[in-house]
């Protein structure tokens, strides 16, 4: 099955899911952007408010961020797809629930499954735990750790955990720094697994 029909196909399936309460409250489903034949998958953790009026996701703050990641890397949309862990936004920008990330795993699953990215570039803790899962006291330590122990495997695919764009907002004084690391996880070259 051709790349776009499978997702087309799967906005279809996920457009229709009351799986959980997050479907009560959305204006969209947000699913996912960008090259659906690309080697690099950008994955955050919900959309926003902006995302949920568009059904597009990054395309807040938080977004044009990334899109200043992309463009200081060298790269385009065309070289990555960009999705979230969850595909309808939670109220009031909260962290998604377990039971939240829970209902929609399966959707990521089948994104990763569809485009076959040989590169993950996890946004946040709650992206990073979706995707290399570790136990709740692990998810407790800093999540300093992770980016220091970079890059991680898992299904033959790399994983490059990085800050999400929203805490670079925050935090504007490591924004040059983030720039840097995103710049090489865009850059990253695979090698043999």
């Amino acid at each position: 099955m051709h790349t776009n029909t499978a997702l087309a196909e799967l906005w279809e399936t996920v457009n229709e899911c009351e799986a959980c309460a997050l479907a009560t409250g959305r204006t969209n489903v947000v699913l996912g952007k960008g090259n659906p034949d690309a080697d690099i998958m950008i994955i955050g953790e919900a959309p926003g408010e902006e995302e949920d009026k568009v059904g597009i996701p990054f395309v807040g703050r938080a977004g044009k961020l990334v899109d200043k990641a992309l463009e200081y890397a060298g790269k385009s949309l065309d070289d990555v797809y960009i999705c979230n862990t969850v595909k309808c936004r939670p109220p009031n920008n909260r962290n998604p629930f377990t039971y939240e990330l829970y209902a929609c795993r399966g959707y990521l699953n089948a994104q990763i499954w569809i485009v076959q990215p040989k590169i993950l570039i996890t946004l946040g803790k709650i992206a990073t735990y979706e995707i290399i899962p570790v136990s709740p006291a692990v998810q407790k330590k800093s999540f300093i750790n992770f980016l220091k122990q970079r890059p991680y495997t898992r299904h033959n695919r790399v994983i490059l955990p990085e800050y999400h764009p929203s805490y670079i907002i925050r935090s504007p004084s490591k924004e040059e720094d983030w720039l840097n690391r995103m710049k090489e996880a865009l850059n990253y070259e695979v090698g043999t697994l």
